[in-house]
C-alpha cells in the first residue's frame, strides 16, 4: 500500500470513529465498505484502497483486525472492550483528529454523507443494509467483493429509468 493510501486509510478510520456512535468492529467495517463502494461508484476508485471479503456478518476488509491493531500500537486509536448482556464488544475510539487535507473535496463529501446517514445506527442495521446490496449478494462466502459490482448499487440513480410520462 502506498504512503498516500495508508494515510487515507488511517484518516478514514479516524474520521469514522470520531463522527459516529457505537463504533464497534462490525460497524466500522461496514462504514468502510460503504465509503469505499460509494466512492468507487462515483469516481471509479475507492478512497482507502482496501479489498473486501464476504462474511456471514457482511463485508469485512482483508487484514481489518491487523490494520486496527497497528493503528492502536501507533497510538492513533484505542480499542475499548465493553461487556454487555450478550457478551463483549470492542469499540474503536479515535485518539487523534483526522487530517482532512489528505482527502479531495469529493471524498470528504462521501465520508460526510455516509457518516451522517449511519452515525446513530447500530452495527446490525449496517450489516443488514450491506448484505442487501448487489456487491455482497453477487459473490460467494469468503470471496473478494470486486469493486466493479459497486455500479449495481444505484446510489446516484444512474440506473433509474426515465419516467415515461415526462416525454408526453
Amino acid at each position: 500500500m502506498s504512503k498516500n493510501s495508508q494515510k487515507k486509510l488511517e484518516n478514514t478510520i479516524l474520521y469514522l470513529s470520531s463522527k459516529s456512535k457505537f463504533n464497534c468492529y462490525k460497524k466500522l467495517a461496514k462504514l468502510l465498505y460503504f465509503v469505499d463502494f460509494t466512492y468507487y461508484e462515483y469516481a471509479s476508485k475507492p478512497i482507502t484502497g482496501l479489498k473486501y471479503q464476504k462474511y456471514t456478518h457482511g463485508p469485512i476488509p482483508f487484514d481489518f483486525y491487523k490494520i486496527l491493531s497497528n493503528m492502536e500500537k501507533e497510538g492513533l486509536i484505542e480499542i475499548k472492550e465493553k461487556a454487555f448482556s450478550l457478551g463483549k464488544i470492542k469499540n474503536v475510539v479515535s485518539k487523534k483528529k483526522p487530517d482532512l487535507k489528505v482527502f479531495s473535496k469529493e471524498e470528504l463529501e462521501i465520508l460526510r454523507s455516509i457518516t451522517e446517514k449511519y452515525k446513530n445506527s447500530m452495527a446490525g442495521e449496517l450489516e443488514k443494509d450491506a448484505k442487501d446490496e448487489a456487491p455482497y449478494i453477487m459473490v460467494e462466502s469468503k470471496e473478494e467483493i470486486p469493486y466493479h459490482l459497486a455500479f449495481y448499487r444505484n446510489t446516484f440513480g444512474e440506473m433509474d429509468l426515465e419516467n415515461e410520462n415526462s416525454h408526453s
